[in-house]
Order: C-alpha cells, then structure tokens, then sequence
C-alpha cells in the first residue's frame, strides 16, 4: 500500500510499475515518489486510472489526491491550467525524467 512520506509518495516497485511500464523496478524494494513526478491526463489517455479525492488549490499549481482503481492512493501536483474536481477521473503515469528514489 502507497503511503505518503512528507510530502512524497512511498510505493513499492510492484506498486509503481504500471505507472512506469518501461522502467526496471524492484517489485520488492520501496521507492520515494515526488508529486510533480506523476504525470495528470485525460483518463482516455492512459492505461493507469483515477478518480480525483481532494484538490487544493496554489495558485500556480494544485495538489491533487487520487484513488487508483484498485484502491492505491497517491499524492500528484499538477501545474495544468485544466482545474480538476473532486470526482474526476483521470490517467496517471509517472513523467519520463522522472527517477523514483529506491530506499535502502
């Protein structure tokens, strides 16, 4: 199960890789998430969906809490100009630069 760290989403490689699919991942290792690093588009988009739990809002950007299906819950922060809302379903995966943080 994904927690948040901080501001930061703790998942296991199991947990990441359908976020990641071309990455070689750990399924046992855990690995740090930032917000930023996960990627919001139009569920139509994306193989990974999700429906919108909360949003706040900061001006230029928005914290966004989601529940993937099958329960996984994580923590995005998206700088889109598109203001999402509570129920919303969206695609997520995790942005192609970005480089989860295995933990020892």
């Amino acid at each position: 199960m994904a927690e948040f760290f901080g501001d930061t989403n703790l998942l296991t490689g199991a947990e990441l890789a359908p976020l990641a699919p071309r990455r070689d991942l750990d399924p046992a290792a855990r690995y740090l998430v930032r917000p930023e690093a996960l990627v919001l588009a139009t569920a139509e988009a994306a193989p990974v969906k999700a429906s919108v739990t909360a949003v706040e809002y900061y001006g230029a950007y928005q914290d966004v809490h989601l529940a993937l299906d099958g329960g996984l819950r994580l923590h995005a922060r998206n700088a889109g100009l598109h203001r999402l809302r509570e129920g919303e379903r969206v695609g997520v995966a995790l942005h192609p630069d970005a480089s989860p943080h295995p933990l020892p």
